[in-house]
């Protein structure tokens, strides 16, 4: 599992987000419409599925709308304009959600998505407690997500990418924007927060995967275009033409030529479940009472993110966010 993060430079937004809102990301890459997250979204009232103009509005540090412009003494294009935060999924369960049947494939994605929103939710009240709001007021950082099952050579590989734009105007005219080595300075802790968000609902869905008993094999996928069978149409075409469920096809083949196939998938989910069981009771994410254990496991992560002092200076350098106005 990792967590990367990088800065969008004013000169890349277009190209940053127009990746998000093509054919080939909805159909080659496995992409999914993006979801607003955050406590600042719902207050501009951004629901449904992301709006390109709108997001590209909130990374040039307009107002949703883009009738509203930055002006005075802040400048977006003196700093990034946000921020691209990936998370992908590690790579035993992405060979899991790659070959297993329908059921193993939502469990991985529910288990990853879910994990995702938690880390977002955590790293919203740090953004709003660097840019000085107060634990009730209804305002903080805007989150676009996006999740794709592919990349480059078409490799299985379930991400969660989460655009946050560095500041932004509302359609009232007050300003919304927090220091700009936040984000970059939770890197560590969103490593690590993802990895306890997940491994106690993975451990839940699937068992001890990559136990001595529950092995899932390496390297049994490689760029569908170096693929003998298929490289010749895929040059004849000028690109990957492989889609939804061909790809799913696609890469069970590839697993299933290095001795991979259906059986040795049920094999390892049983041996997963069964060391989980020896040696712990798989904890369900479902139970209330769960959920509080997992959030206690990241607590001590974010504390000092958190505290009511750790953006002090932050705040000196920066008035509060939410009494700025244009």
């Amino acid at each position: 599992m990792r967590v990367n993060i990088v800065p969008i430079l004013s000169a890349d937004v277009e190209k940053t987000t127009q990746a998000f809102f093509t054919p080939e990301f909805a159909s080659q890459s496995l992409g999914q419409t993006g979801q607003w997250l955050g406590v600042e979204s719902q207050r501009l009232g951004l629901k449904g599925p992301v709006d390109k103009s709108v997001l590209d509005h909130l990374l040039q540090g307009r107002s949703p709308t883009g009738t509203v412009q930055p002006g005075g003494d802040w400048r977006p294009a003196d700093r990034p304009a946000g921020w691209k935060i990936t998370f992908d999924l590690d790579w035993r369960h992405n060979t899991l959600w790659a070959t297993g049947n329908e059921e193993i494939r939502h469990l991985a994605e529910f288990t990853h998505g879910t994990s995702v929103k938690e880390c977002v939710e955590q790293l919203d009240q740090v953004v709003r407690r660097a840019a000085g709001f107060e634990p009730t007021d209804r305002a903080g950082a805007v989150f676009a997500s996006f999740r794709s099952g592919t990349g480059e050579g078409q490799v299985p590989g379930l991400r969660s990418t989460v655009i946050v734009p560095q500041g932004h105007l509302r359609d009232d005219g007050s300003l919304m924007t927090f220091p700009a080595r936040v984000i970059s300075e939770c890197g560590v802790r969103l490593n690590q927060a993802y990895l306890c968000e997940f491994v106690p609902r993975a451990v839940h869905a699937f068992g001890s995967v990559g136990a001595p008993t529950a092995q899932v094999p390496k390297k049994l996928f490689k760029p569908l275009a170096q693929d003998p069978r298929i490289a010749g149409a895929a040059a004849k075409e000028g690109k990957l033409v492989f889609t939804g469920e061909d790809l799913f096809a696609q890469w069970k083949r590839q697993a299933e030529l290095k001795g991979f196939g259906p059986r040795e998938v049920t094999d390892v989910l049983h041996h997963a479940r069964l060391h989980a069981n020896s040696y712990c009771k798989p904890l369900n994410p479902e139970v209330p009472g769960a959920t509080e254990m997992i959030k206690g496991m990241v607590q001590k992560l974010w504390a000092y993110c958190l505290s009511p002092n750790s953006h002090s200076h932050s705040q000196n350098e920066h008035s509060q966010g939410h009494r700025h106005s244009i």
